[in-house]
């Protein structure tokens, strides 16, 4: 079982400061990220029994080091952490589920010169 009060003071705390298009910040009150994760295991309840608190929090880093410009700007691409873990519309699409599951298919399928590949190379 995750301890979800820790597992968001640990993604709050290495969310990048300041706010996406100087309106929306990056990550909200550590109380909401984890009301997000609850919800994000309501819909996804299977997550807890196949990844460690340690996966999402390696997800998550994956996640803004991919979203990040070569020169350290931020990409306009990245989403706030509360969308990084679920956004729900017309349908429910979710970056955490993925960057977990696509863990798997990069480090046994995906191999580079360099020996290092991007997530993005998967998930283009």
């Amino acid at each position: 079982m995750w301890d979800l009060i820790h597992l968001a003071l640990t993604l709050k705390a290495n969310t990048p400061r300041g706010k996406k298009d100087r309106k929306w910040i990056w990550a909200e009150s550590p109380v909401l990220i984890r009301q997000r994760l609850e919800t994000f295991l309501k819909y996804y309840p299977e997550v807890q029994e196949k990844y460690t608190e340690q996966d999402v929090i390696d997800a998550y880093d994956r996640y803004l080091k991919d979203t990040t410009n070569p020169d350290g700007s931020i990409s306009s691409f990245r989403r706030l952490l509360k969308y990084f873990i679920f956004k729900k519309e017309d349908e429910l699409t979710s970056d955490l589920i993925n960057y977990l599951d696509l863990k798997d298919e990069l480090d046994e399928n995906t191999v580079t010169s360099s020996g290092n590949a991007s997530w993005n190379d998967l998930l283009i």
